[in-house]
């Protein structure tokens, strides 16, 4: 284990650690061993679903580029999916590119362009669902300044993400000098092949149609699954706080996003006067829930003989 991952690990711990001083972690267990058995099924069915909800968003930009089955863009993204939630900032999700090459031949650097597109339509419509929610949180929120003030970070980091893309090479100045050769002509080929993904405006559109179900699914899961923990607050407040927590969760100010993620909630839903407790145990055992589906489903992929992209393995 490196030097970084052991911080991240350790930064981790200080979030936990101010949680756990500051609020009774005796209401935290004793809210997580109360959950609903029916809450837990209904969170895991709809997780797995959701993925299959998003690999349809990912298949509609891979064919623009080569023919891909969506039981195969489904077991690309699950394990795309867990890399991404055990790895610094979710580079790991690029997995699934790498994943794509191998199974259907297409260079790499196209494979990777639909997972960049991926995230960018992925982003687009978390934007687009969290700025309509800022409105209609107008007269819930106590303070809608701060909430307003997380919208416009938000919104910081999508103009930041698309300036990246459109004036790479001078981020690629700043890369030290033994690596940006590398960086440069990868990035090359992925921008080639990211303009002929913004080409076909048709794909694009349905796949953030797609995405913008995909997004609305997984809130209304995440608003059932508050419900067992006796968090009770309007559907419309979640689609515009966990937009914003998807985005500090990937900074990478702490393991995975671990005590990161519920330091924000614990804010966020202190503004509608909600316990902590309550919402840090919904935290705690929705990341551990999906990460525990995803690993079993990771083990399930790589036993299965029938999978193009372990035929090489086995």
């Amino acid at each position: 284990m490196n030097i970084k991952k052991l911080l991240l690990i350790f930064l981790s711990i200080i979030f936990f650690i101010y949680l756990f001083s500051k609020y009774d972690i005796k209401a935290v267990l004793n809210a997580l061993l109360s959950i609903s058995p029916f809450y837990i099924i209904i969170f895991i069915v709809g997780s797995i679903f959701s993925q299959l909800i998003k690999s349809i968003q990912w298949i509609i930009l891979v064919k623009i580029f080569t023919e891909y089955s969506l039981k195969d863009a489904f077991f690309a993204l699950i394990i795309g999916t867990f890399s991404g939630r055990i790895t610094p900032g979710q580079v790991g999700d690029f997995s699934r590119g790498f994943i794509l090459s191998k199974a259907t031949g297409i260079s790499k650097s196209k494979a990777l362009s639909t997972v960049f597109m991926d995230k960018i339509i992925s982003y687009f419509s978390i934007f687009i669902i969290c700025f309509f929610s800022v409105f209609l949180n107008a007269f819930e929120v106590n303070n809608l300044l701060y909430l307003i003030a997380g919208f416009a970070f938000f919104f910081a980091c999508i103009v930041a993400f698309f300036l990246y893309i459109k004036y790479n090479k001078f981020f690629i100045r700043i890369i030290p000098n033994k690596f940006r050769k590398r960086v440069s002509e990868i990035s090359e080929k992925v921008n080639d092949a990211f303009k002929t993904l913004m080409s076909n405006k048709k794909a694009l559109f349905k796949s953030l149609l797609v995405s913008i179900i995909y997004w609305l699914f997984t809130y209304f899961i995440t608003f059932v699954f508050l419900l067992g923990f006796k968090v009770y607050v309007p559907f419309y407040f979640v689609t515009l706080v966990f937009p914003l927590i998807t985005i500090i969760s990937m900074l990478p100010i702490s393991f995975s996003g671990f005590g990161l993620r519920e330091v924000s909630l614990v804010y966020f839903f202190g503004l509608l006067n909600i316990p902590a407790e309550g919402v840090i145990s919904f935290s705690l055992s929705s990341s551990i829930l999906f990460i525990l589906s995803l690993f079993i489903l990771n083990v399930l992929i790589a036993n299965s003989k029938s999978l193009k992209i372990y035929q090489d393995k086995k």
